[in-house]
């Protein structure tokens, strides 16, 4: 921080300009002129000084643009030790050398030496001694008050950094896809939250093109996600394995005949999530590498709309296994064997690369790691 010269101007003076600025500069006769109703009021900068609250430095004026005291400048043209500048804020707070050497938990010989550079730095005296007490010249109290404004922004911005370390160390965000929210998250946050309970987690759910996304912008700290070629940006862990079963209505004649190619699939409706979806990538992979396009698609997000549809006998559908057990075990829905085999689908747990991993996202990708992420679910 360098401030400048302003040899032409004398009086502090906040000052209407157009639009919404004000101009403050030094006044070496301890005193302001601040517009007060439309009447100009001089206000002496102790009184300034005792108000505690910023907005009384300035009437709730519009914002000010601070210019530098007569004088105050490095003696050698040097740019200004922030260090020096807060061991003066502490020391002006209590007026001790022993206060200050308290709140900033060094030597009283330390603070000392550094009013004595501070001072050097700005080439004017600051504060003086008086009998047993300290106090400051008029210029002194001007850097003071320009002082108070400073720290109190430094202030805020620790606060922010300290929620912004409180949620990324309480807080896991993890983002999943809508199969995996209802059958394997559950219990695995509510195992992960039975050995620490302290941390929170925020869950949420999306197709595997959306979590990505809001991975990337850091809107999650994990994503669970149908497998693909992941940018270098992402780090990814084997989270689990399923089977996708051909399903239909158990009356449909697909079902009927139990077994079928995928070659017997043209012509019939098929029934595949949105785009974004890792299993629609998946099966429309699987079709294509048999040379095989479905003529008749009906496309949704939602998993209880896709089992609605099929019992109503309007489609087929290919859907993971572990999302539709109740449905097959109540005879609602019937597999339909496919001759080419089983297609299988992989899914992974993933994090940005190069971010830290906070406790909560180490404690949990730690419970992941045990729990076999090959086997199928």
């Amino acid at each position: 921080m360098h401030f400048s010269p302003r040899k032409a101007t004398q009086v502090l003076t906040i000052l209407p300009l157009p639009g919404s600025l004000s101009c403050l500069s030094a006044d070496p006769w301890g005193s302001v002129d601040a517009p007060l109703s439309g009447l100009r009021r001089r206000v002496p900068l102790r009184e300034l000084m005792k108000r505690g609250k910023e907005e009384d430095f300035s009437y709730q004026c519009p914002p000010t643009i601070l210019l530098a005291p007569p004088g105050f400048r490095s003696s050698h043209g040097n740019a200004m030790n922030l260090k020096h500048l807060e061991t003066f804020h502490h020391f002006c707070r209590c007026m001790t050398m022993s206060g200050a050497a308290e709140n900033m938990n060094v030597s009283q010989p330390a603070v000392s030496q550094q009013l004595r550079s501070f001072e050097s730095e700005c080439g004017v005296k600051l504060y003086y001694r008086q009998g047993n007490t300290y106090r400051l010249t008029e210029v002194g109290e001007t850097i003071f008050l320009l002082c108070r404004r400073i720290f109190s922004r430094v202030d805020q911005i620790e606060s922010q950094i300290d929620k912004a370390r409180k949620r990324t160390t309480d807080t896991l965000r993890i983002g999943t896809t809508k199969a995996y929210a209802r059958t394997v998250m559950p219990d695995l946050i509510a195992l992960f939250q039975g050995k620490y309970p302290m941390a929170k987690v925020r869950l949420s759910e999306g197709n595997s093109a959306d979590l990505l996304s809001r991975l990337r912008d850091r809107k999650e700290d994990l994503v669970v996600v149908a497998r693909t070629k992941y940018p270098r940006l992402f780090r990814a862990i084997p989270f689990a394995r399923a089977d996708f079963l051909l399903v239909a209505r158990p009356d449909h004649p697909l079902a009927v005949r139990g077994e079928v190619s995928l070659e017997e699939l043209k012509g019939e409706n098929l029934i595949i999530r949105e785009h974004g979806s890792g299993t629609r990538d998946a099966i429309l992979a699987k079709l294509h590498s048999c040379g095989i396009t479905p003529s008749l698609v009906t496309e949704s997000e939602s998993l209880s709309f896709i089992l609605a549809y099929i019992e109503r006998r309007m489609g087929i559908s290919f859907m993971l296994s572990h999302e539709i057990e109740t449905e097959l075990s109540g005879g609602l829905l019937k597999r339909i064997e496919v001759k080419e085999g089983e297609i299988g689908f992989y899914a992974d747990i993933v994090r940005r690369r190069q971010d830290p991993v906070s406790i909560p996202m180490r404690h949990f990708l730690e419970i992941v790691r045990k729990r076999k992420p090959r086997e199928k679910v």
